[in-house]
């Protein structure tokens, strides 16, 4: 109910309970002036009759008191003795009482005129009427005196005397009359001012009930209306006094209750808005960042606690009041890197203080805008001396090798293109070496890569001892490094720092209890002559740096231009391999025997060779290294397996079941994920038993990581295929490792058979190759045998078994049949 309604209601009871009393008033005025009415209405005839009886009473004796005077002395005379006669009839006066005179009698008349004027003065024109005829009745004795006429004293008298006892009577029965009427009249009075009293008094207690309810009312009323304005009064003081959880019930859907629910929305809104400024100030008090705030003249007018940290405000002093160049220190002015105070700007600075390192930071400034004026502005300062430090690291090793601290790849090239500008003014020449040591992997697989680290800053110590001061060595990459030789009068002078070089690093290196042996190849090219571009100097002497390699190792070369020959063969020679292994002629399988030293033909190593269209026969000394380069390996391994697999099972069909092939597998090839599904889905689409398969892996392969080769080779072994290690003796393989690994047989790499005869030291190693082997239950195979003495000396020595030109060279497929029907069985 709204307020203008309650209010409405409110005076509408009040108006009906006036009402009410001013009708009970009326009804009770009314029925007192009914009674009155009833009273005067039942007595007022009475009155008037009894009157119109005295008057008519008295009329009637006077006029008999006159009509009975004799009107001359004869009817005097004859009333006289009539009067005589009749005296014994009438009654006689009391003998004590002295007979009535005329004054006596007008006395009574004017006794009853007064009473009647006093109590009836309706009456008093009947009491007037009896006065005339007692005045007429006067008038007639006084006239028969006058005549001379002389009356019976007695008769008169006697007259007198009923005519007064008639008006004395008469008296009496109105002054009776008038006591009983005013008796009456006074109990109907009092009987009237009674009820009027009680009807007074009920309108009285009417009007106090109607009084006190309409104070009541009106109060209920005003408290109903007041009550919640006084709390809304109080809840305001309460929020207003920062209790943001007051809120007031509404206890109506009136005005009242719509402006306690405005209040409590407004509540709502001034609690989201205070806690919304709150978590806003927890925020910015908790930024890791710094928070500061300007005013309109540019001053600092606030910051946060990140900012007092990071200001060091304990020792330097209050950031408030302070100008932003006593604060942010700059080159230029700090105040010009803000430049428009309405956009948002940003910049770097140092912080002012003694702060070292000096604390940098980035400064982002954006203006404080209420409406359309400008207010300030904020800065967020965020410390990024660390950052700076980082980029400068990270700028450091974009440029520069973290492990030697040489320059890298990028720098060098940097350094390179600088002096070939510099090259037609000042008509010397370049040089450019190509560093690559030998065999370094094989250090890092046996000894490990902190020794390895440490034997490539050995390395770059020696380097830099041969060099100039203003020469530049850098790391290339791996164990490759580059040498610029910046203005060298002659070309042979490269060669003389190459050869320096080679020295050098043939010496032992020493590191902990390990002595090293490393060597060098080295390629060299000179600008201008060999090219003067950077990047074509580098390539002319990578080839010559290859070119060494290939020679032997251990010395360097000078680029010609007929490597690049060998280069783009090698690049044509792998696009064309690339060809060839999707083709089915082309990649061919020749088999070399392989024989127990007791006679018995054990099987067949797979060898695989390139028939090309156009070129020929390409050696696996040609095309494999470019296989390797590309990747091409592991699927050229594949297919060796299953030609090889597919001839195994041809052999176990013509009548050689006992037969077994040898596969070669590549780093690549054993580093494939699917390397155990590859082998049995190969053996088994030949249809070959696994135990006729063996595969020979290097002593690189098993020292890269033992854990999962042994795990590896576990899993072939369980499959049932054979393992081997090839060209044993030329890596690095540590023995505990060695026989970890699932072997079960051991190939002496040519290189020590071919003058196991004649070198000592062959002989040496072959022996203790064999000892070891079968100290470790390993077979041993001699590969590269090609004569009679050499397998005596290998029987003598304990040898398992021979491979070689001794017994066969590598046949192709088809001349195997031949082969093996000219053997005895």
């Amino acid at each position: 109910m709204k307020l203008r309604t309650q209010i409405f209601s409110g005076y509408a009871l009040l108006a009906l309970l006036v009402l009410v009393v001013g009708a009970t008033g009326y009804l009770a005025l009314r029925a007192v002036s009914r009674d009155f009415d009833t009273a005067i209405n039942r007595i007022q005839p009475i009155l008037t009759a009894l009157q119109t009886v005295r008057a008519d009473a008295t009329s009637l004796a006077f006029s008999a008191a006159v009509a009975a005077q004799p009107r001359n002395r004869e009817e005097r005379a004859a009333t006289a003795s009539t009067s005589t006669g009749q005296s014994a009839e009438a009654p006689a006066a009391p003998a004590h009482a002295a007979p009535p005179s005329i004054a006596d009698l007008m006395a009574s008349v004017d006794a009853y005129r007064t009473l009647v004027a006093k109590s009836f003065p309706n009456e008093l024109d009947e009491a007037r009427v009896i006065e005339a005829h007692a005045h007429a009745f006067a008038h007639s004795i006084e006239m028969l005196r006058i005549d001379g006429t002389t009356l019976s004293d007695k008769a008169v008298h006697a007259q007198l005397a009923r005519i007064k006892a008639a008006l004395d009577t008469l008296l009496a029965a109105v002054a009776e009359a008038t006591a009983g009427e005013q008796r009456e009249f006074h109990e109907q009075q009092e009987s009237a001012e009674s009820q009027s009293m009680h009807y007074l008094y009920a309108i009285v207690a009417v009007c106090l009930v109607s009084l006190l309810a309409a104070i009541g009312g009106g109060g209920l009323l005003a408290s109903h209306i007041s009550r919640p304005i006084r709390a809304l009064r109080h809840a305001a003081l309460r929020l207003g006094s920062g209790r943001l959880d007051t809120r007031v019930a509404i206890t109506s859907s009136n005005e009242i209750g719509l402006l306690a629910h405005t209040f409590n929305h407004m509540a709502d809104d001034l609690a989201h808005s205070l806690v919304s400024r709150e978590y806003v100030e927890s925020i910015i008090e908790s930024l890791a960042e710094g928070v500061v705030v300007l005013d309109e003249a540019g001053r600092i007018e606030r910051c946060n606690p990140a900012m007092r940290r990071l200001y060091d405000e304990s020792v330097l002093g209050a950031l408030e009041g302070r100008a932003l160049r006593e604060v942010f220190v700059t080159d230029s002015d700090v105040e010009g890197l803000m430049g428009d105070p309405t956009a948002r700007q940003g910049f770097e600075c140092r912080l002012a203080g003694r702060h070292e390192p000096p604390t940098v930071v980035a400064v982002s400034v954006s203006p404080i805008m209420l409406g359309a004026s400008n207010k300030g502005r904020v800065l967020l300062v965020q410390d990024v001396t660390e950052r700076k430090r980082h980029e400068e690291r990270l700028s450091y090793l974009a440029s520069y090798d973290v492990l030697t601290g040489l320059p890298n790849r990028r720098m060098f090239l940097d350094h390179l293109r600088s002096s070939l500008v510099r090259l037609p003014w000042n008509k010397q020449h370049i040089g450019l070496l190509f560093c690559d040591l030998d065999r370094f992997k094989f250090v890092n697989d046996s000894l490990g890569h902190s020794i390895g680290d440490m034997l490539l800053q050995r390395i770059t110590e020696r380097i830099r001892d041969v060099l100039r001061p203003g020469d530049i060595v850098g790391r290339w990459a791996g164990d490759e490094f580059v040498v610029l030789l910046d203005e060298i009068a002659r070309p042979d002078d490269i060669d003389l720092v190459a050869a320096k070089i080679v020295e050098s690093l043939r010496q032992p290196v020493q590191i902990g209890p390990h002595e090293l042996y490393v060597t060098a190849s080295v390629g060299t090219a000179c600008a201008p002559g060999d090219g003067l571009d950077a990047d074509e100097l580098v390539k002319n002497a990578d080839l010559a740096m290859y070119a060494a390699k290939a020679a032997g190792k251990n010395h360097f070369m000078r680029y010609a231009p007929e490597m690049r020959t060998r280069t783009e063969l090698r690049l044509l020679l792998e696009h064309a391999l690339r060809s060839a292994l999707d083709a089915e002629d082309q990649l061919q399988v020749h088999y070399q025997a392989q024989q127990n030293l007791d006679g018995s033909l054990i099987g067949f190593e797979a060898l695989v060779r390139w028939q090309h269209p156009q070129l020929g026969l390409i050696s696996p000394a040609q095309f494999l290294p470019a296989a390797e380069e590309a990747g091409l390996m592991a699927a050229l391994d594949e297919s060796v397996l299953r030609m090889a697999c597919a001839e195994l099972r041809r052999w176990r069909e013509s009548g050689w079941p006992q037969l077994r092939v040898a596969v070669n597998l590549s780093n690549q090839s054993f580093r494939r994920e699917d390397l155990v599904d590859m082998a049995a889905r190969a053996i088994a689409e030949a249809g070959v038993p696994p135990s006729s398969v063996e595969l020979e892996l290097t002593e690189d392969i098993v020292m890269e990581n033992v854990g999962s080769a042994v795990n590896t080779m576990d899993r072939l072994c369980a499959l049932g295929i054979h393992l081997s290690i090839d060209d044993f003796g030329t890596g690095y393989s540590s023995l505990s490792q060695l026989k970890r690994c699932p072997i079960e047989l051991l190939k002496i790499d040519r290189s020590f058979i071919t003058d196991v005869i004649h070198d000592e030291s062959d002989h040496a190693i072959t022996n203790a190759i064999i000892a070891l082997a079968h100290k470790l239950g390993i077979k041993v195979l001699a590969e590269g045998v090609e004569t009679q003495a050499q397998f005596d000396l290998l029987r003598q020595s304990g040898c398992d078994a021979i491979q070689g030109y001794l017994l066969s060279k590598p046949l192709p497929a088809d001349a195997l049949p031949a082969w093996l029907a000219a053997r005895p069985r």
